[in-house]
């Protein structure tokens, strides 16, 4: 059995880290610490590992082999992948959000965060459908990525040592196992907009139609079941985007690492002779430039009706902050060109203060 990395963190300093609305994944340079702290996650708001009689050892060791299998990419790597267990912890705890979910999903939930991205090699599921990869092959081109990651997470699960769901009836992990796929699965950019409609849609006749209780009866289960489907689906997705909503010191560093990413790849379309994908040309393109249209009209509008099952003080903050983000970019690239995000942020003067539009 593979060894579990020791305790380095004490309890309080990895509840201070979860609890963070500040925080900064590129602090976390010690997967040991990672892990220690990642597993306190699932005991900071209710114990599920008593819940559930998860082993903590074969928990701790399914962590830290996930987090080992992230690739060293500039941005889909395990500091992303924390970040994002970091914002769903927030988004539970601190957020309130915690009452819609009952403990099976709020399992699932945190599993698929750990695993979103595990084995992502720096390349989008466009790149890997045109150049034949052998990702979009074993998967026929359907979510490519996202499928893998799934895959992987349930391959790791299986491995001795690290089943720490085996005491569980298997009915009951077949329903997690589901709920993990689906989670992981929703995190596929090129599904955003079908979903954030019908999110909307179903938000906005919460007044006729309240969601149904997170520990529903036999009468309301296929609704709950249904509501609480979609609210995994809206949680990880705006987890991914986290960065998007936090403050601008955390999510410019956020944005240049993405767009280095996007640029190596573009670096690989030009070296294999095929079209170069928008955002993805060095010498042309900006992630700073396209953050106006991001944040405003694909993040925002997922964001909106996430906040309300947020406490009003944590929705304020990330609305804030991504309005903030916003009108900073805008402002750089009007103040010195359109030019690429790692070129405008060492440029900017943190001593001028932006209007926040609310």
């Amino acid at each position: 059995m593979s060894s579990c990395p020791s305790m380095t963190e004490p309890d309080a300093q990895q509840s201070k880290i979860l609890s963070d609305f500040n925080f900064d994944s590129r602090t976390r340079k010690n997967v040991k610490n990672d892990v220690q702290t990642v597993l306190h996650g699932f005991v900071l708001w209710h114990d599920l590992l008593e819940e559930f009689q998860i082993p903590r050892h074969s928990l701790c060791c399914w962590i830290n082999a996930i987090a080992t299998q992230y690739l060293k990419v500039p941005y889909h790597n395990w500091q992303h992948a924390f970040d994002v267990f970091q914002f769903t912890c927030l988004g539970l705890w601190e957020g309130g959000a915690c009452q819609f979910f009952n403990y099976d999903d709020l399992l699932a939930l945190l599993l698929a965060t750990i695993a979103h991205d595990v084995g992502h090699e720096g390349t989008n599921n466009a790149f890997l459908v045109k150049t034949g990869h052998r990702i979009a092959m074993t998967y026929n081109d359907i979510s490519p990525l996202e499928n893998m990651h799934a895959s992987k997470c349930f391959e790791t699960l299986h491995k001795p040592g690290f089943n720490f769901l085996e005491t569980l009836p298997s009915e009951q992990v077949s329903g997690i196992r589901r709920s993990v796929i689906d989670a992981i699965l929703a995190t596929d950019m090129a599904h955003h907009f079908e979903f954030v409609d019908r999110f909307t849609a179903r938000v906005s006749a919460k007044e006729s139609q309240p969601f149904a209780p997170a520990m529903p009866s036999d009468m309301d289960e296929a609704a709950s079941a249904t509501d609480r489907r979609m609210l995994m689906q809206a949680f990880i997705h705006m987890s991914d985007l986290g960065h998007c909503c936090r403050p601008w010191q955390v999510h410019k560093h956020a944005v240049m690492r993405l767009e280095e990413e996007f640029f190596q790849q573009g670096d690989r379309e030009r070296e294999l002779g095929v079209d170069i994908m928008p955002l993805m040309n060095r010498h042309s393109d900006s992630a700073a430039v396209a953050q106006d249209f991001f944040l405003e009209k694909m993040v925002k509008p997922l964001l909106l009706p996430f906040c309300h099952f947020l406490s009003s003080e944590f929705s304020d903050l990330m609305r804030e902050d991504l309005e903030g983000n916003k009108v900073r970019w805008n402002a750089l690239v009007d103040r010195h060109g359109k030019l690429a995000a790692t070129q405008l942020v060492p440029l900017d003067d943190t001593t001028i203060i932006f209007p926040v539009p609310l």
